[in-house]
């Protein structure tokens, strides 16, 4: 049962591959890229609902520590982001060392 999971996980991936590889690049990028601009918009707006809440309380104080925050919150989440894109390479030279050494 195993085995056959990743029979299909290589057959998608191999047709994400061909894909990348053989399909026009602006659908492509549309198509990718989506995702990753919904969820920073989602952020940008959260982000300025807060702003305006608290903007609202007239207190220069509460605005100014949420400018702060905001930088906080950015560079955690750039952080993340920048952890997964090594976790992910890492996985994928993992898989050509498992590939190469047949495992």
């Amino acid at each position: 049962m195993i085995k056959e999971q990743y029979e299909v996980y290589d057959m998608d991936k191999e047709m994400k591959r061909k894909a990348i590889l053989n399909d026009a690049l602006l659908p492509l990028l549309i198509k990718t890229s989506i995702p990753t601009i919904i969820g920073m918009l989602v952020m940008v707006i959260y982000n300025l609902t807060d702003t305006f809440f608290v903007g609202i309380l007239n207190n220069k104080s509460m605005t100014a520590a949420i400018g702060i925050v905001f930088q906080l919150y950015e560079f955690y989440t750039g952080t993340g982001i920048l952890v997964r894109l090594w976790k992910r390479q890492y996985n994928v030279i993992e898989s050509k060392m498992i590939k190469r050494l047949k495992i």
